[in-house]
């Protein structure tokens, strides 16, 4: 009677057994509880002298946009805009919401696919797609609105902490000597108003500023100021400023007049600066102005390309790294804004200046010059034929060749093949 007794226990503890494995498997298959130490998301902190902050890695959509930080990962199939106002991407779920049309003016939206590997995909299937309207915008057969440079620039808080490191970093520029100021003082300020400056509301704030404009020339001549690294600043956080941004642009030529022009006095600052580290800096300003077109005509106008030519030295190319890169930057500025398939259509003088070119048109109050006319090209630019050809001579002869910049060498390289295209096309030899 004792056998069947064993066999039933053995039964209840194998299937005992049994149930407590699947217990155990289940409930490690099961989501975290809310608010267990298995649910702490995945988070990126940053953390500042101040504070840190700290946001999910995965971005949460809800169907109100929200902005996405840089490093945070979107998942597929959002609706993703950018703020042309902030410079800020938003993202939502992909769903009908009301959309006012005062929202969509103040939100230009840009839709598309939220990861690299969908603009991959050519197969037909997904072109289709790609035709049918993948917005609300579009969905409600309106256009997006165009862009304007006289849009409203987002003031910041006026309390917060931009605001503070702002007026701190103003006042130190301000209140320096050039002649006595301890460079690092200096420098700690521009590091602050340099990582501001590329906003388009404190670039046009220090653009707007005569005191601190004033302050940031004085500071690039190096007979006032000898550390090269203040002035190789200095004229790093103008040039922020002024980078495209046409109201600071404006904002700053409108503080000089006459012999007081800027572009001439920064002409003159690259060509007497002895350190090729801050002839570079000088010219991200310089090209920082006259990429916009009225200030490209004053440029030219102020015999801008025979002072890069002078700044150029051909003679010396591949002899120093530095010098190098400056001649690179010329190069590339000279493809961009006169030899590229876009470059400037139309520049215009005022009228009181002599034309630039014999048989310039003139209309009203303007003389024309347009680059893009081979001929007129040709009579701007022949002078550079024989200084980019004699810079490579140099450069390849040179026996310090292999440890020469290559970056800047391939620039030169790049800009004397388009000028000779353009020549070629206009009957001239290069």
């Amino acid at each position: 009677m004792r056998s069947p007794s064993l066999s039933v226990s053995t039964v209840l503890a194998t299937f005992s057994l049994l149930l407590f494995l699947f217990l155990a498997i289940s409930s490690a298959s099961l989501p975290p509880k809310p608010g267990s130490h298995e649910a702490v998301e995945d988070l990126i902190c940053h953390e500042t002298s101040t504070e840190q902050t700290c946001y999910p890695r995965l971005f949460h959509p809800t169907t109100a946009f929200q902005h996405v930080h840089p490093d945070q990962e979107i998942p597929p199939g959002l609706h993703v805009r950018l703020n042309l106002e902030t410079g800020q991407r938003e993202a939502r779920l992909n769903v009908p919401g009301p959309t006012t049309d005062e929202e969509e003016s103040q939100f230009p939206v840009l839709v598309g696919p939220s990861t690299d590997d969908a603009a991959e995909d050519e197969s037909p299937s997904s072109m289709q797609s790609l035709s049918q309207p993948s917005s609300l915008l579009e969905k409600s057969g309106k256009t997006a609105p165009a862009y304007s440079n006289s849009g409203r620039i987002p003031q910041p808080p006026s309390e917060s902490l931009e605001t503070d490191i702002f007026s701190g970093a103003v006042d130190l520029l301000h209140d320096a000597d050039p002649s006595k100021a301890l460079p690092f003082i200096l420098l700690n300020a521009f590091d602050d108003l340099e990582d501001l400056a590329h906003s388009l509301y404190w670039g046009l704030r220090i653009a707007s500023s005569e005191t601190t404009t004033r302050k940031l020339l004085e500071l690039l001549s190096p007979t006032k100021t000898l550390d090269a690294s203040v002035r190789a600043n200095a004229a790093l956080v103008l040039g922020s400023a002024l980078q495209n941004n046409p109201s600071a642009i404006e904002a700053f030529v409108s503080q000089f007049s006459g012999a007081d022009e800027p572009l001439s006095y920064l002409c003159r600052a690259v060509e007497t600066e002895p350190v090729p580290r801050c002839q570079s800096r000088l010219l991200y300003l310089l090209f920082s102005i006259a990429r916009d077109k009225t200030q490209l005509h004053r440029f030219l106008h102020a015999g801008g390309l025979d002072s890069l030519r002078r700044v150029f030295d051909a003679d010396r190319a591949g002899q120093d790294r530095e010098k190098d890169a400056v001649r690179g930057r010329i190069a590339t500025f000279i493809s961009d804004e006169f030899l590229e398939d876009d470059a400037a259509a139309t520049i215009a003088v005022e009228d009181d200046a002599a034309p630039l070119v014999e048989g310039a048109e003139r209309e009203s109050e303007w003389v024309l010059l347009d680059p893009s006319s081979r001929s007129q090209r040709t009579k701007l630019l022949q002078p550079w034929c024989a200084t980019f050809a004699t810079a490579l001579k140099k450069w390849i002869s040179s026996p310090l060749l292999e440890d020469s910049n290559s970056e800047a060498l391939e620039r030169v390289q790049h800009a004397h093949l388009l000028l000779k295209k353009n020549m070629r096309h206009a009957d001239q030899k290069c």
